[in-house]
């Protein structure tokens, strides 16, 4: 009998195949500050959302759907959002740093589903299924091809594309990304059209 065998479940995840998502200082530091201004808890995002004056976006965290949803909302979302055209915006420097905490918290929180679900607070059962639906849900959107395999932008670009049923954790990232980017572009144009006042 393999030792691997006598192992939870967990553990052995992370020997045989998890990913190395590198989570950057600036990320953890990040990590930190939110932790300490919540005093350690935690929350299905909504009051991240209040503290950046974003409450407009409370829709995406729905009270019943528990942290695994939230977590795989804001992936796809930060992912979407991530590989569309990069705006003026996009390119600015300040922006790029935030852009790097942000990839790389949500990719984190991605693998802490895919990998380790035992230390979320939701049912491992549950979560595992729901990341297996998720899963099959975009690959479901992405046309296969025998000759030439789509790159992750144009992979992006079939989910935003796609036509999603409305209580879909895809369809909520897609409008997260659709809104953001549209905010993002107004933020931007009015800092620019200020400067030039």
């Amino acid at each position: 009998m393999s030792v691997l065998l006598c192992l939870p479940k967990w553990i052995r995840r992370i020997i045989l195949g998890s990913s190395q998502t590198v989570v950057f200082n600036n990320a953890k530091e990040a990590i930190l500050r939110s932790l300490r201004n919540s005093g350690g808890r935690l929350t299905n995002g909504g009051t991240s959302l209040r503290n950046y004056q974003m409450e407009h976006f409370n829709w995406t965290c729905r009270p019943n759907g528990g942290t695994t949803e939230v977590i795989l909302v804001w992936h796809i979302a930060t992912t979407l959002f991530h590989h569309l055209e990069p705006s003026p915006q996009q390119n600015c420097n300040s922006f790029k740093k935030d852009q790097e905490v942000a990839l790389a918290l949500s990719s984190y929180c991605h693998d802490l589903v895919k990998y380790l679900p035992e230390l979320l607070p939701d049912e491992v059962d549950w979560i595992e299924e729901m990341y297996e639906s998720v899963t099959k849900e975009i690959l479901g959107a992405i046309p296969r091809s025998c000759c030439q395999k789509p790159t992750k932008k144009d992979r992006c670009n079939y989910v935003l594309r796609a036509t999603w049923g409305e209580s879909s954790v895809v369809a909520i990232s897609t409008g997260i990304t659709y809104n953001f980017t549209g905010e993002i572009s107004d933020l931007f144009s009015a800092d620019m059209h200020l400067r030039h006042l």
